[in-house]
């Protein structure tokens, strides 16, 4: 099993103001959180529900499409954890996968409630509760 250091946070917004170029495109960066935050839950899901099924095809789409979702919105620490369990899959090592995607549930909820307070900070206190979304995405 490969021992891996984690330094990251949960979230870090310094990630999302790169996308913003101008003040007026700040709606837009705060919709894709939105939509980050709404998919989230069904993502990482289909991810622990993929490796402890042994579908090696469905957990290696589902845990790049969260990597890379985590990646663009700043919520480190689920990019890093997927690129983990992305390794162990390319690896073969179907335990160490499993045991890692398992960490995935209260990471996301690490995630979640950091991305919150982000978005109230900005938006304020109506903006603490996700849009519904319906679990689709770009896969």
């Amino acid at each position: 099993m490969i021992s891996w250091a984690r330094t990251t946070t949960p979230f870090d917004p310094a990630t999302l103001h790169l996308l913003v170029d101008d003040v007026r495109e700040q709606p837009f960066v705060l919709d894709l959180v939105g939509t980050y935050r709404s998919m989230l839950r069904p993502r990482v899901t289909r991810v622990v529900d993929a490796v402890l099924a042994a579908d090696l095809e469905c957990a290696m789409d589902a845990v790049l499409s969260l990597k890379v979702s985590s990646t663009m919105t700043g919520a480190q620490e689920l990019a890093e954890m997927a690129g983990v369990v992305e390794t162990h899959l390319r690896r073969d090592e179907l335990a160490d996968a499993r045991a890692e995607a398992l960490l995935l549930p209260p990471a996301a909820t690490r995630a979640e409630e950091a991305i919150t307070r982000y978005v109230v900070s900005v938006r304020g206190p109506g903006a603490a509760r996700p849009a519904q979304g319906t679990g689709d995405s770009i896969r």
